[in-house]
Formats: structure tokens, C-alpha cells, sequence
């Protein structure tokens, strides 16, 4: 079986953002497009990624997965090693779509052994060599398969410990005027991730969660109480009366005194 024909290695090696950029640190690399699979596996902390909008802390002990079409840039600095694969293998490329986009490893030596060792095949030049890029390559995918699936449990844990607080934060936090950025940042999230990962949770967006706790604390003190219009918008966190009318009216078909009117009035004696 030629390998050649199932994937092409298109570069192997060391990066260092350091060398190839200069020392000054910050410096964010130009957005582009991915036309094949990049692996990488970070040796070094510092630096982000941004991948599809979403953003990412380079940690020593990480692995990446750039799948083509992928859009990414980097804020440096950071050292990796890098693979870089063109692949016709469907069977391959199923199991490297299927990996997160970064990911904790689970034995920094064998990532560094797998990586340096296909840098150095590369670069040698002796009959048999593809096979031997062939073998080492399927095994770098399968650690990484392993190590994501372990990640993945792992990263489910400790989401819904983060979900969880965050939820209690909006429920504590509903009459103050908070934002997704808040939210996010009191649970050392990304706001793009963490609106993504609430909304599969809870099945609404972290702001649509709140304007509906708000919505249902204002029916609470309509009936409740006999605080005007005025003062349960302030309570509830309602920027103002105005927009807490608007609101009310198009969430529940009539205007919040409306609202207390008939469901006071349903009661009979």
C-alpha cells in the first residue's frame, strides 16, 4: 500500500514565534484559512489562539487540531512542534474531524517523541521512509484521539461545574445590569464558548436565561406586591419602565398593570 497516496506530509518541526518574529510580545498574526490539517503540540505557556472565532490559552502540554477550513491566527508568543498533512485518507480524516480543536494531552514525552522523530524522517532520505511517517503518524492520531476523548469527559466535568455557577450568578446578579461579558468572565470563560456551551445546556442564550428570570420576578412582584410599574422595573433590571412595558407586552400580549389586573381579578371569594 503506497501511503503517499492516503496523505501527504507537507512540513514537519519546531516553531518558535520568538525567532521568526522578534522578541516584542502581543504581536498578532494575520487571520487565515486552513487548507490542511495542522498538528501541533505546545511546549511552552504564553500567548492565545483564536480559531473559528473562539479563544484559546496556549499551555505547555497542549495538543492542536487545525482542520481545514478552519479560519485561525495567533497572539504570540509560543514554541510548538508542528505537523502539517495534506489528507486522502477518509478513515484518517474522520478520526482528526472528530477531535476538539485544542485539547490537554496526557504524556508530554510521547507527544514530544512522535513529533521529533517524524521532523527527523522528514528530513532524512533513505529508501522506506514513508512507511515509517505512515506508522508514527497513526500513532500521533490515535494518542490524540485517547487523550481527547479523556479531555473531553474531563472538560464536560468541569463545564458543568462552571454552568452551574454562572446560572447562579445571573440568578443572584438578575436586577443588576450584567452582560455576557460579565458572566463569562466571573467563570473564566470566553464569551463565544461560553454562550455556545450555555445554550446547548439550558437550551436559551445566557442573556435570553436572564431576560426570562427577569420576566418571571416581575410577574412575582405584579401579584405580589403593589409596587408600581416603576419600581419593579428598577427591581428587576430593566433598564427602564419604558423598555420594561415594551418587554412585558411582547413576551406575555399585555401591558405588566394589565397583567396584575386580571390575574388578582381571577380569584373569587
Amino acid at each position: 500500500m503506497n501511503k503517499q497516496t492516503e496523505f501527504k506530509l507537507l512540513g514537519a518541526g519546531f516553531f518558535d514565534s520568538r525567532y521568526v518574529f522578534g522578541n516584542e510580545s502581543g504581536f498578532v498574526t494575520k487571520e487565515r484559512c486552513l487548507s490542511n490539517y495542522e498538528l501541533e503540540f505546545f511546549v511552552e505557556n504564553g500567548g492565545h489562539l483564536f480559531v473559528d472565532g473562539e479563544v484559546h490559552e496556549i499551555v505547555r502540554g497542549r495538543a492542536l487540531v487545525g482542520k481545514p477550513g478552519q479560519k485561525r491566527h495567533s497572539k504570540l508568543h509560543f514554541k510548538a512542534y508542528y505537523i502539517h498533512l495534506k489528507i486522502n485518507d477518509c478513515y484518517l480524516r474522520h478520526f482528526l474531524d472528530e477531535l476538539p480543536n485544542i485539547f490537554e494531552v496526557h504524556n508530554d514525552r510521547v507527544y514530544e517523541e512522535i513529533f521529533l522523530r517524524i521532523t527527523e524522517l522528514n528530513e532524512s532520505d533513505f529508501t522506506g521512509k514513508d512507511l515509517y511517517i505512515a506508522a508514527k503518524i497513526y500513532e500521533l492520531v490515535s494518542e490524540m484521539y485517547r487523550d481527547a476523548n479523556m479531555a473531553k469527559i474531563q472538560m464536560g466535568e468541569l463545564n458543568d461545574k462552571k454552568l452551574e455557577k454562572a446560572r447562579m450568578f445571573i440568578e443572584k446578579n438578575y436586577n443588576k445590569p450584567i452582560k455576557l461579558k460579565d458572566i463569562s468572565a466571573f467563570v473564566d470563560l470566553s464569551p463565544v464558548y461560553f454562550h455556545k456551551i450555555f445554550k446547548k445546556r439550558y437550551g436559551e442564550s445566557p442573556n435570553e436565561y436572564l431576560q426570562s428570570l427577569r420576566l418571571l420576578k416581575a410577574k412575582n412582584f405584579l401579584v405580589a406586591t403593589d409596587s408600581t410599574a416603576e419600581e419593579i422595573a428598577f427591581l428587576c433590571g430593566f433598564s427602564s419602565q419604558s423598555y420594561f412595558n415594551y418587554f412585558f407586552k411582547q413576551k406575555v400580549g399585555m401591558p405588566p398593570l394589565q397583567y396584575r389586573r386580571e390575574v388578582l381579578g381571577r380569584y373569587k371569594i
